[in-house]
């Protein structure tokens, strides 16, 4: 377990050195019969020779605990050591390597969700290792789609809601996969996988090079009269790389975009989880002109504190007070409040989730400064959205 803080501390060589003196450590402990392998990187592999579940379990746990009382020491540093593991019967004499390793992955990462330190045996039943084949599965489909182009974007609108930000167009970019099927797959589905597997930046580097071309594209089509902002999600893995700052500064040089165009939008969890880094990567690209929404806001409400400290220019309210608002007094004062405070620090405020009239009229009396949701506009594909949008300044060039 955080094999990775030794290499950061003391250098790879002192992880190597870990690597050796935990493989004499297990090697002491099992039977001549048995097998121990290191697979890679942090990760060991051990066959039992005739043994059966119920006896690998205890024995798995030995060894755990054996590497539990072991301290690494590598210079003035002392480490306590950890170990999870996940433990699979071979039993079905129709299981290929390929499942076996698979399954005893799936135990293993179950171990480490569950607090790491821990023994998880392999249950083909339970709940958590069907979630954790499908995340599996969606790990390979998200690599598919970015070999082969599945990816597409889509748009939607955010409607300014009073008068003073009338000439404001704003406009998010939304992700999905198109399947071999046909059918449509949101986020909502792939991103937990992307995630679990460190995809995220993959994905996000997609996104901000296609939505640029896509901006580059669009620019002559544009009405000098209004204020366009494109609006991009970010993850928590993405929110603090320096390669992705420096890539997202190379595409708006390759792409000729106004970075003054540009909305970079990063949930209060990641933004308050990487504070500092994110700090620093909110004020590397406000330096150059692009703007920041914190999403999802209200939903940790710790970020209160933090707010005033971030360089952000709007917030986006959680959609769940949104959709309560018309029932929920509660709702309606939480998004009152978030939008004063929003007031008090001179940044926009964007409300999600506008599914109907009564409650954009509600956020219009508020004071909040743009709506998004289905009420405004479902998302729209780029296509016709580039359609609407030419047709919309031919006849504002016609008019003038």
């Amino acid at each position: 377990d955080q094999f990775k803080i030794i290499n950061d501390t003391c250098g790879h060589i002192a992880g190597d050195a870990l690597l050796k003196q935990l493989s004499r450590i297990l090697s002491e402990r099992i039977r001549d019969t048995d097998v121990l392998a290191r697979l890679g990187g942090d990760e060991f592999g051990l066959l039992l020779r005739n043994c059966d579940l119920e006896n690998a379990v205890p024995i798995a746990d030995t060894l755990r605990l054996a590497v539990r009382q072991f301290i690494f020491r590598w210079d003035e540093h002392a480490f306590d050591i950890r170990m999870s593991i996940g433990v699979v019967a071979i039993n079905n004499p129709n299981s290929t390597h390929a499942e076996l390793m698979s399954a005893a992955d799936v135990a293993c990462y179950i171990a480490k969700e569950t607090g790491r330190d821990y023994v998880h045996a392999y249950q083909p039943e339970d709940e958590s290792v069907t979630q954790h084949h499908e995340l599996m599965q969606w790990s390979q489909k998200i690599q598919d789609a970015l070999r082969t182009d599945k990816f597409y974007l889509m748009l939607q609108t955010m409607a300014p809601l009073l008068s003073a930000q009338a000439d404001i167009q704003i406009q998010e970019f939304l992700l999905r996969i198109r399947m071999d099927d046909g059918s449509v797959v949101t986020p909502a589905t792939f991103i937990p996988a992307a995630e679990r597997y460190g995809l995220m930046r993959d994905i996000d580097m997609w996104v901000i090079d296609h939505t640029l071309e896509i901006i580059q594209d669009v620019q002559q089509d544009t009405d000098s009269s209004v204020t366009y902002l494109y609006s991009i999600n970010l993850s928590g893995q993405s929110v603090g790389d320096p390669e992705i700052s420096d890539f997202i500064i190379k595409k708006i040089e390759q792409y000729q975009i106004d970075p003054k165009q540009l909305m970079l939008e990063i949930t209060e969890t990641a933004a308050i989880t990487n504070f500092q880094s994110a700090m620093d990567f909110i004020h590397r690209l406000s330096e150059i002109g692009c703007n920041f929404a914190l999403d999802d806001f209200g939903a940790g409400l710790s970020s209160f504190g933090y707010l005033k400290r971030m360089k952000v220019h709007f917030i986006k309210i959680d959609g769940q007070f949104v959709k309560g608002m018309g029932e929920d007094p509660i709702d309606r004062m939480m998004v009152n409040n978030i939008t004063h405070l929003a007031y008090g620090l001179g940044l926009y405020v964007i409300a999600e989730s506008v599914e109907d009239e009564t409650l954009f009229n509600m956020l219009r009396d508020i004071g909040v400064h743009f709506a998004q949701g289905y009420h405004i506009q479902r998302p729209t594909s780029i296509e016709d959205w580039k359609k609407e949008n030419r047709l919309k300044t031919i006849f504002m060039r016609t008019v003038q």
